[in-house]
């Protein structure tokens, strides 16, 4: 009797808790034997899950002689596998809001940048002088030509003669860079039985870079999520030319993902996926257009 009280607890336990998990959370508990079905790399961790539990139970059988020692040395890489891998599933996801885009000030340019600067030239006081140095001066001189002269004998005034004084030119200003520019949007749609709900647009800031924003998401919990943009309408892969925007920072709200300088999302079709890594399963996809 004392053998079947430890072999209980080791069968009961965890099947008493997956039926709590999935009479608490259906949604969830579909989402993960879906994922579990649909991938095959999923389906290896779990074969390699049970080879190894029923491994250290043989081990635990030989060394431990204690049956419930035994039971304990089992249900603890259980507990640690189901908190890892299976706990997200059913965990309420992180909310983050990230601030909307905004473009980046061009510098305000002078018209005139020397004009704050260097004080106006004015000039000299005039200096009192000798009236009879004043006079014979003016007597050395010769007479002045008549300007009314109707002959055109008499030479230009030096007003005439000097050249035309070269205008300043005004610098053209900096333009500046125009708002963020929304090149293309679309829904998320759940997928492999997670749920997906929200939207992607491309962003364009109008400074030669672009962004991918996620506005008023809720998507399914999963362990080790992943953003990639995927080359292709409609996709539910990631595929080789596709790019890691990095891992998911939230579950719900509005976030922004930096897009690499190399990369051009106005052209072509694109796909914004999120990706579940630990599976190999995808999460929600939303195609752009």
């Amino acid at each position: 009797m004392s053998d079947k009280g430890p072999l209980l607890l080791k069968v009961g336990l965890p099947l008493l808790v997956a039926i709590g998990l999935a009479v608490v959370d259906p949604q969830a508990t579909r989402a993960v034997l879906q994922a579990t079905v649909s991938s095959p790399q999923a389906i290896l961790i779990v074969l390699g899950v049970i080879a190894a539990i029923v491994g250290w139970a043989a081990l635990a059988r030989r060394f431990v002689p204690n049956p419930w020692a035994q039971a304990g040395a089992v249900l603890v890489p259980l507990a640690v596998i189901g908190a890892i891998w299976v706990a997200p599933y059913y965990q309420e996801g992180e909310v983050v809001d990230d601030a909307f885009p905004v473009a980046l000030a061009a510098p305000t340019s002078s018209a005139n940048p020397t004009a704050a600067t260097d004080p106006p030239a004015t000039d000299p006081a005039p200096t009192p002088t000798d009236t009879t140095s004043i006079a014979a001066a003016t007597a050395d001189q010769p007479p002045s030509a008549d300007p009314t002269d109707i002959d055109g004998d008499a030479p230009a005034s030096a007003a005439a003669q000097a050249p035309p004084a070269a205008s300043t030119p005004t610098p053209t200003p900096t333009p500046t860079p125009a708002g963020p520019v929304e090149l293309s949007r679309g829904t998320f749609v759940g997928l492999d039985g997670h749920f997906a709900h929200g939207q992607a647009a491309v962003y364009d800031l109008g400074d030669g870079t672009q962004l991918i924003r996620f506005e008023e998401v809720d998507l399914q919990n999963v362990p080790a999520p992943v953003v990639y943009a995927v080359p292709t309408a409609d996709a539910t892969a990631p595929t080789e030319s596709s790019i890691d925007l990095g891992v998911l920072k939230g579950t719900q709200g509005n976030q922004n993902y930096e897009v690499p300088a190399e990369v051009d999302l106005a052209s072509g079709e694109w796909t914004v996926l999120v990706w579940c890594e630990t599976f190999a399963s995808p999460v929600g996809a939303a195609s752009q257009a």
